[in-house]
């Protein structure tokens, strides 16, 4: 699930997503989503992060797949609650997230994870259409993050 740095955090969650982007350890959650919901992204599926890729295939091997799979979804839901408890307290590591940082990692992997698959599937056949998907989901989701514009899952 983490062999890519694009799928979510990985072992240190600082303020600053370093852990996420190691060949550039400033860039910012935002920069993250960007990078995520990208065409580059989206045209390099073997390359990219696995679970948008895999998901489907997942769910239907049912069993230990699917065990393995839902582990490595719910460190990756730890993983962003935890950069975005650190994030909104200032802090590094050491902040507890809560349950409303819970719910916003939920969010924000679901709308990544859909938004690539949705990007994908759409892309040979309308890549206006694909990069519209894109564009919008960066829109919202890095708004939402540096405006902290609550989300659905605040309401």
């Amino acid at each position: 699930m983490n062999g890519d740095r694009r799928c979510g955090p990985r072992v240190s969650v600082v303020r600053t997503a370093s852990a996420l982007d190691g060949e550039r350890p400033h860039a910012t959650v935002s920069d993250r989503v960007r990078r995520y919901l990208s065409p580059e992204h989206r045209d390099a599926p073997g390359s990219g992060c696995p679970v948008a890729a895999l998901a489907v295939d997942a769910a239907r091997a049912g069993g230990g797949v699917s065990e393995v799979f839902a582990q490595g979804i719910e460190r990756n839901i730890q993983r962003f609650a935890q950069l975005l408890a650190d994030s909104a307290a200032n802090a590094g590591d050491g902040v507890t997230p809560s349950p409303q940082d819970r719910a916003r990692a939920i969010h924000m992997l679901a709308t990544m994870v859909g938004g690539m698959v949705l990007a994908r599937a759409t892309a040979a056949a309308q890549p206006a259409l694909s990069n519209e998907l894109m564009q919008t989901l960066q829109t919202q989701l890095t708004n939402w993050l540096e405006d902290d514009t609550p989300s659905p899952s605040d309401r």
